[in-house]
């Protein structure tokens, strides 16, 4: 091992308004990721975004997405931002067709390129789940309908994992609500047992719904991929959306989820927004 001060090459990339800065990490020889991912994401004094994803070589799929959030802990999966790792692969020749298999940390994900310019990717999300036994809970059985309370008004929120764990509740608007609150309001039930994403909807029609989240490790972004797909997942299931394909509206853009046959899908565009070079201390394998 060894420490050095490094120019890092890197892309910004926007999905929905989900911006990570992405690093190419083929050799895989970067060691200190959550420390870089700490310095990088600083809106301030580095490049600024949600996190940084290292985007490395695989041998079993097209290529691999190892993301950390703003605050240095790593992250299993995003669907904004595989989008954005299947556009860089498909850029660099690593993909010739229209089919990528990206390895996470939740497992290889099938990602359909649609279109090339704008860049627009189908993500094979999986199947989802409700049960305690898959999420971090005190709790075994079925988790779509938890009572919480918030200002004495008694709620409910759903419990669901997408490969990342996510607690999604419905209201009247989504702009009435302060999101660290809501949180604070769903965690002081004692149901969980680690930190998960939350989610906060506004049904809209029974196609469409608009969301607002609130990022473990990062705070409110613009945009999640699990989260709109969670949410579009625990809102069928309590029956308060009924269409096979939901446009969810977030602060940062529209995505599309789609159900088909207890699978879902994610659909939406990934930008370019700018590429530099960073100076900052890189613990590499020599």
């Amino acid at each position: 091992m060894r420490e050095v001060l490094m120019q890092i090459r890197f892309r910004k990339i926007q999905a929905a308004g989900n911006d990570y800065v992405y690093i190419s990490n083929f050799d895989r020889r970067i060691l200190n990721k959550s420390e870089l991912a700490k310095i990088l994401s600083d809106r301030h004094f580095g490049v600024g975004g949600d996190g940084v994803v290292f985007v490395e070589d695989s041998r079993a799929s097209d290529g691999k997405m190892v993301m950390f959030n703003a605050d240095g802990t790593e992250g299993n999966m995003c669907g904004n931002a595989i989008r954005a790792v299947a556009k860089i692969l498909s850029e660099n020749g690593r993909i010739t067709g229209d089919l990528a298999v990206i390895d996470t940390k939740s497992g290889p994900k099938e990602v359909h390129i649609l279109k090339r310019d704008p860049f627009v990717a189908k993500v094979s999300m999986g199947a989802v789940s409700f049960s305690g036994a898959d999420l971090p809970v005190n709790f075994k059985g079925d988790c779509t309908e938890i009572p919480f309370t918030k200002n004495g008004r008694k709620r409910i929120f759903s419990a669901v994992s997408t490969g990342n764990f996510h607690a999604v509740t419905a209201v009247n608007s989504v702009a009435d609500h302060d999101l660290s609150k809501m949180k604070k309001a769903i965690f002081s039930s004692g149901f969980f047992t680690d930190d998960v994403n939350v989610e906060v909807c506004e049904i809209l029609s029974e196609s469409a719904v608009k969301v607002r989240v609130f990022e473990r490790g990062t705070g409110e972004t613009l945009a999640c991929g699990t989260g709109a797909t969670a949410a579009v997942a625990a809102l069928k299931r309590r029956n308060l959306l009924f269409s096979k394909t939901v446009d969810v509206y977030m602060k940062g853009g529209k995505l599309q989820v789609e159900e088909d046959g207890g699978r879902f899908f994610l659909t939406g565009e990934a930008e370019d927004v700018f590429e530099g070079t960073a100076y900052a201390e890189v613990v590499y394998d020599k």
